[in-house]
């Protein structure tokens, strides 16, 4: 598919010693509490003469998680700079873990200009990780680490620093060029790197950033298993930036048509078809609640359905399972307008349709023998004219009819739309990813994503799922006496039943969508974007639910369909 403006590291694996490997910088790691390193560690330590133990003596390096220092080689190694990642207390470490360490690695090494990078599979020894999942993690992170979202500039506006005639970069034209990883994305931090000994590690005007990732190995003895993990954690980490670069696209770029133009992409890929119905169809086939929701913007709703169809599967089988997106665009709260403060963050309500996105897109590259079906209701919610209000009565899909109380709980309306139709089209299971309520990041904050189900088993496959993914997940009760509180006198029910248990009240809202099919529901409202840089991600857009979402599809592929 189209990857105009992208230029991801060249990743490969290769059979070399820490101490031997001819790169600009070679990472290691250190678990906390270690005083005397082992390992490649160990080994790259006596090469530098106890620089690492001095480092550790004196308190410059803990193995802290996210922690990396970065140590001058002086000539001892080929390589010019040793980093070594914290990876934080062995106790349970993981996959997350490893993930930030090597994203932290990977940032430092961009700091200081580095163009090849040689890295070991963090976990693979000592860590307990298996060899493939710890080389999935090591380059996930890395390339996640490495990914920014390059910024706009006015036409004819040159770089700083850029001569005259240079031309103008970063336009607007250029990152609405085409392609889910578009020339908007800098995964390479090519704005963000240093030359090695002089200026600023934050200087914007230089356009080197690391080229080539080697992940090393001293042995060929397990180089199937780290070449596995390595094209594996490659798929999986630009399907995550594939939801990035959603995200943080502007509204004004990223409308409701041009979500479903993105989804279209997926249709380059082995086994996807993608059907996009548009305002004309939607109102013939009844999609009450997502018409309402988009009749007050300028620009018309989509609702797009992703078939996929892996190898050994058949078109007519049902699907597995159903992966239901949220798209809002841009969310003003339309008639029950939301204060003006952080408004603007209001373009990333369209994560939980990015995930699903991104997740098949992952899905289709690593051919995975699963049936399964992406729906995304894309809208933009607005004030005008023509807005839904509230007290309005709207008719959904499947016939049920709904009292608007509040025309900014338009998410949960949406979705019921889009559980209803994949109902029909007779998936065996829901899972559906939302920002759906400002209470969620009230009771969990802005690391944990909540959960909701209505079947024991399906919550327990989607927690294994999260956890298998490195993505922390929180079961919280669907409480049956709070249903009364969305009971209405003029319709079947309404959409809001007041403040106390808000995401409790929209979930149960959701569940009445779901009927018998096991359903799950997945609140992300305060983990789908960052103010900062933490983990494996930068500011903005996180692409939080893809991975889960692979590993659900990766069980289900893996003979869990019953």
């Amino acid at each position: 598919m189209a990857r105009a403006g992208v230029e991801l590291p060249t990743v490969a694996f290769r059979v070399a010693s820490v101490t031997e490997v001819d790169a600009d910088a070679v990472v290691v790691n250190l678990f906390e509490g270690v005083r005397v390193p082992g390992g490649a560690t160990g080994a790259v330590d006596q090469a530098l003469g106890g620089a690492i133990r001095d480092a550790i003596a004196a308190g410059a390096l803990r193995g802290r998680l996210g922690e990396a220092l970065v140590l001058p080689t002086l000539g001892r190694l080929p390589a010019r700079w040793v980093i070594v990642a914290g990876l934080g207390p062995r106790e349970g470490f993981g996959r997350a873990a490893a993930r930030t360490a090597s994203a932290a690695a990977l940032r430092a090494a961009r700091r200081h200009g580095c163009r090849e990078v040689a890295t070991i599979a963090h976990g693979a020894g000592i860590g307990g990780l298996a060899p493939q999942l710890a080389a999935l993690a090591t380059v996930e992170g890395a390339l996640l680490g490495l990914y920014r979202y390059r910024r706009e500039r006015s036409p004819g506006r040159r770089a700083p620093g850029a001569a005259p005639g240079d031309g103008a970069a970063g336009t607007p034209a250029e990152a609405g060029a085409p392609g889910l990883l578009g020339a908007a994305v800098d995964p390479t931090g090519r704005r963000g790197g240093e030359p090695l000994g002089s200026g600023s590690a934050q200087d914007p005007t230089d356009e080197r950033g690391v080229e080539r990732l080697w992940l090393i190995d001293r042995t060929d003895a397990q180089q199937a298993a780290l070449e596995r993990g390595l094209e594996e954690g490659r798929v999986v980490a630009e399907a995550v930036m594939v939801a990035r670069q959603l995200g943080n696209r502007p509204a004004n770029d990223l409308t409701p048509a041009r979500l479903a133009a993105a989804a279209l992409e997926l249709e380059d890929l082995p086994g996807i078809q993608v059907t996009v119905l548009d305002e004309d169809a939607l109102r013939q086939q009844g999609f009450g609640a997502i018409l309402a929701v988009g009749q007050g913007s300028a620009q018309p709703p989509r609702l797009v359905a992703i078939d996929y169809v892996g190898p050994g599967r058949d078109a007519s089988e049902p699907p597995d399972a159903a992966f239901i997106g949220k798209g809002v665009t841009f969310d003003t709260g339309g008639i029950s307008l939301k204060p003006r403060e952080g408004m603007e963050d209001m373009k990333f309500d369209m994560m939980g349709a990015a995930a699903v996105i991104g997740a098949l897109h992952a899905v289709s590259r690593l051919r995975l023998p699963a049936r399964l079906l992406g729906v995304v209701a894309a809208v933009e919610n607005m004030p005008g004219g023509r807005a839904f209000k509230p007290g309005d009565v709207i008719t959904t899909y499947d016939g049920t009819t709904v009292e608007v109380n509040n025309t900014d709980a338009e998410g949960r309306l949406i979705l019921a739309d889009a559980m209803a139709y994949a109902r029909q089209r007779g998936a065996r299971r829901l899972v559906d990813l939302a920002t759906l309520t400002g209470a969620m990041v009230i009771a969990l904050g802005d690391h944990v994503a909540g959960l909701f189900a209505n079947d024991d088993a399906w919550a327990a496959r989607v927690l294994r799922a999260a956890d298998a993914a490195g993505e922390p997940l929180w079961r919280l009760p669907l409480v049956a006496a709070y249903r009364r509180r969305l009971r209405s006198e003029y319709a079947d029910l309404r959409n809001t039943g007041g403040r106390a248990a808000g995401s409790i009240l929209a979930a149960l809202f959701l569940a009445t969508f779901a009927g018998e099919t096991p359903w799950a529901h997945l609140d992300i409202a305060g983990v789908a974007w960052s103010d900062q840089v933490e983990g494996d991600h930068g500011k903005g857009a996180t692409g939080y639910g893809v991975r889960t979402l692979v590993e659900l599809a990766r069980n289900l592929a893996a003979g869990g369909r019953s």
